[in-house]
């Protein structure tokens, strides 16, 4: 009797002692789904702050320019930008001058939103809420950033420009078309045409004597711009006798 008494506790301890380790499995496992759940729910608020400060920065952005010109719609990071240039790897921010000028000067601008083009000449797109502006870092050691803007729709059918020279004293055109020109055409002083390459919407143009430039607009008709080129400044005076 003494023995079967001793039986029933010793299987009594025994349920009781693997029902305890039973709860504190289940105890486990809930802590480690609710925080999988927590850590699930971080990373999508996360994701979604993230989309929301990228939405933010271009909100002011003309749709028409997001359609008309591709470079604004490349990512700064891990894609290929104009001419070619890993993003991530040459990446050049918009000159510190040019942002506080465009903030002072161009509201509607939004220099956040600029996209790097490369090029041999460090060159950026910028876009605004009815504007956008291509700007060229610097040609040589005592040049300064330049820019060329205008409307959505004088960009889309004119293009945008900028003629300037190099420290050597070449001349040196870049401009802006909108998507549908892989190439353009140059003509210079003299009436002789050559196709010159069009990357991300930009196209660049060094030496010669470039006088237009034939593209196809916005709507796919063929237009010709002329380009100014950049005057030598005249000779001295002679001295009087």
């Amino acid at each position: 009797m003494r023995r079967d008494k001793l039986s029933r506790l010793a299987k009594e301890i025994t349920m009781r002692s693997q029902l305890m380790r039973f709860s504190v499995v289940l105890v486990l496992i809930a802590i480690a789904v609710a925080a999988i759940v927590v850590g699930a729910a971080g990373a999508k608020s996360g994701s979604r702050d993230v989309t929301r400060s990228r939405k933010s920065a271009g909100s002011h952005v003309s749709r028409r320019l997001l359609a008309e010109f591709k470079v604004l719609r490349q990512d700064q990071e891990g894609v290929k930008g104009a001419h070619g240039a890993s993003a991530s790897a040459s990446y050049q921010p918009l000159p510190q001058g040019v942002v506080e000028g465009m903030d002072r000067a161009q509201p509607e601008m939004e220099p956040s939103s600029a996209a790097f083009a490369g090029g041999t000449y460090p060159t950026w797109v910028v876009p605004g809420a009815n504007h956008i502006c291509l700007v060229l870092g610097t040609t040589g050691a005592n040049s300064v950033p330049s820019s060329s803007c205008g409307s959505t729709s004088s960009a889309a059918h004119q293009g945008l420009v900028i003629s300037t020279e190099n420290e050597a004293g070449t001349p040196v055109i870049v401009g802006l078309v909108p998507n549908g020109n892989s190439v353009v055409r140059v003509t210079d002083t003299g009436g002789t045409s050559k196709s010159v390459p069009v990357v991300d919407n930009v196209y660049e143009v060094t030496g010669g004597a470039p006088r237009t430039v034939t593209f196809r607009d916005g709507s796919g008709s063929e237009t010709t711009r002329p380009v100014a080129l950049v005057s030598a400044p005249p000779p001295p005076s002679a001295p009087a006798e």
